[in-house]
């Protein structure tokens, strides 16, 4: 199938001056019918009837499929739209947050945790009674002698709850793009237009996405990671085929494939080797 591709890469090459070749390959078949009919060619596919039947329905049937599977992708095209892992992670995260209950702890202010202490009453001052003497002569005072009461020591204060700082919650993951890059075509037969992207949707787990995409048709089209940011090289990585020639959609990339070492994205002809378009990737801040 190489010698298609050889065929196709020399037709991309004469692909700008395709108006000129198609009105010269229109004369010339005129040309060559009226040539036919003046030398009686229809005469001779007359007079062999069965011969002219026979090699008509081999021509056909082999040019009928080859032709379909060849010529059908240029005016064959599909369309596909599937959402942004992005808008699925975040729509899924807010339905969850309005969804869920927010439990709340009571808690008591410091000041009315702590018990009042009461403030001990003061003592009564004592009064001592008047004393008879040894000499059996009772001796009086006019005032009752006070001996001022002892001050009461104060039971030292409670502790008071230290306030512990919140521990920091950790930061969650957010999905987000780590790659992006600009589709363009190999040549201007094989056009490719777009955006893709590499998306980190969970921590080491990767989505391609093409955004906005558009790419000539081919037999077998296919999806690579390309470690060339030009093109193919002999490290590609298949991801798959390609679901449409028109349109936004993902491709899940395995989580064992290193992201880090791809420098593109390209869409491959597998049968012909043929490269239809590249999307240099490059590092988003």
């Amino acid at each position: 199938m190489e010698i298609f591709g050889s065929l196709e890469r020399v037709m991309s090459d004469l692909y700008p001056y395709r108006y000129a070749i198609a009105a010269t390959s229109i004369v010339a078949v005129a040309l060559v019918a009226v040539l036919a009919w003046r030398r009686g060619w229809h005469l001779i596919a007359r007079r062999h009837p069965k011969a002219t039947l026979i090699t008509a329905i081999v021509a056909l049937a082999i040019a009928i499929p080859l032709g379909n599977y060849l010529l059908s992708p240029l005016w064959t095209r599909t369309t596909l739209e599937e959402q942004s892992p992005l808008a699925l992670l975040t729509s899924g995260s807010a339905a969850q947050a309005a969804t869920s209950t927010p439990t709340r702890l009571a808690s008591t202010p410091p000041a009315m945790a702590l018990a009042a202490t009461p403030t001990p009453a003061p003592a009564a001052p004592t009064t001592i009674a008047p004393t008879e003497p040894s000499g059996g002569r009772a001796t009086t005072t006019d005032e009752p002698t006070t001996v001022p009461a002892q001050p009461t020591e104060a039971p030292p204060p409670e502790p008071t709850a230290t306030e512990v700082p919140p521990t920091p919650e950790p930061v969650a993951f957010a999905p987000h793009v780590t790659l992006s890059g600009q589709f363009h075509g190999a040549d201007d037969f094989h056009f490719g237009q777009g955006t893709a992207l590499i998306i980190e949707v969970e921590p080491g787990r990767y989505v391609l996405r093409f955004e906005e995409f558009s790419v000539r048709n081919g037999p077998d089209l296919y999806v690579y990671l390309s470690t060339n940011p030009d093109g193919a090289s002999a490290n590609d990585y298949n991801i798959g085929a390609l679901k449409a020639t028109d349109g936004s959609f993902n491709y899940d990339i395995p989580p064992d494939v290193d992201i880090s070492i791809y420098r593109s994205v390209i869409i491959w002809c597998e049968p012909f080797a043929v490269l239809f378009a590249t999307a240099p990737l490059f590092p988003v801040e």
